[in-house]
């Protein structure tokens, strides 16, 4: 598995970086990193400031507790009832990089 197979163009996710809440879409996906433009969020999900840029590498997602917005299940992982649910993926971190270097 490698980043591409996950995440596309547009993807939702959320992270936290220094205590501080952010959400974001994805702009750019490569082998290595996603590229996010992000907000910082309060605790009530109200955006509070723009931050453009954010390369995150596959090796940082689990210090970062990314998670990913995955619009292909339900929140009960299936098909049925609410479109969408947040993922954990820190598990990408590991299963990326060692696809990565299998294939060098």
């Amino acid at each position: 598995m490698t980043l591409k197979d996950v995440f596309r163009k547009y993807d939702q996710v959320k992270f936290v970086y220094r205590g501080h809440s952010y959400l974001g879409t994805v702009q750019k996906v490569s082998e290595e990193k996603i590229d996010v433009d992000a907000y910082e969020v309060d605790e009530y999900g109200q955006k509070i400031s723009r931050y453009s840029g954010w390369n995150i590498y596959d090796t940082s997602f689990s210090d970062l507790s990314l998670e990913w917005f995955d619009d292909l299940t339900g929140c009960d992982n299936s098909a049925i009832g609410m479109q969408g649910a947040w993922r954990d993926m820190s598990y990408v971190s590991y299963e990326a990089h060692q696809n990565m270097k299998e294939a060098k």
